[in-house]
């Protein structure tokens, strides 16, 4: 039923010549295949929702689009790994860090801290699955990859802690956690320790803050939702 009625919804936007309606259709539609674990199907709905937003020039459709694009193919990158499909895996990976890349730009020419925030987290998570998928390479790649891995969670937890928002603040902590990973993963083991420490002691600090079965916020500028 929820399909039928965003169908419905891009339709009518099309024969209006409203791009911006189609495209929020389309990508509510892409929303709920990526629910449902379909990802591809989820790609090309929100495939459409960029040309719609190409389109009707909404800067903003944009910008949520090569988001969901990017995580799609993420989570498509981690399907056809586990079912033994490397070169596909890459490749899907691949193109997941250049939706983000176009992501990040978009949200820098429309001045979104929290946009980019999160597109460091998720460049910084892709960075690193390459370098997990891939080791076997010469060392001046996986040093340049760890560079960019350690670099976008940096930037993601300088991005954060300029802001108040309860939701940035949980993403400074889970950048905290990923930039141990890394330093372990680079040999660096004093470092990850500290970083881990670090990690711990804004875990404490937000955890009244969060629900900690689903991670939503609560607090003055977060309603909080019973999961």
């Amino acid at each position: 039923e929820a399909l039928e009625m965003f169908s419905s919804l891009a339709k009518l936007g099309r024969s209006q010549h409203n791009y911006a309606e189609e495209g929020h259709a389309y990508d509510s539609v892409g929303a709920l295949f990526e629910s449902l674990r379909m990802h591809a199907k989820a790609i090309t709905y929100f495939e459409h929702t960029l040309l719609c937003a190409n389109h009707s020039g909404v800067e903003r459709l944009a910008l949520k689009a090569y988001g969901h694009l990017g995580l799609s193919h993420l989570m498509l990158s981690r399907e056809a790994e586990t079912a033994g499909k490397d070169t596909v895996g890459v490749e899907e990976l691949l193109m997941a860090i250049r939706m983000f890349e176009h992501q990040f730009t978009l949200a820098q020419k429309l001045g979104d801290p929290s946009g980019q925030a999160h597109c460091c987290y998720n460049l910084g998570t892709c960075w690193m699955e390459s370098i997990l998928r891939r080791p076997n390479r010469p060392q001046s790649e996986l040093e340049l990859e760890f560079h960019r891995s350690s670099s976008m969670f940096e930037r993601a937890v300088d991005m954060s802690e300029k802001e108040i928002h309860l939701s940035l603040q949980h993403l400074a902590v889970a950048c905290k956690r990923e930039l141990a990973k890394i330093k372990l993963m680079h040999g660096k083991p004093d470092e990850a320790v500290l970083l881990l420490q670090e990690y711990l002691s804004l875990q404490i600090s937000v955890a009244r803050s969060f629900c900690a079965t689903c991670g939503q916020a609560c607090g003055e500028d977060d309603k909080m939702f019973r999961c």
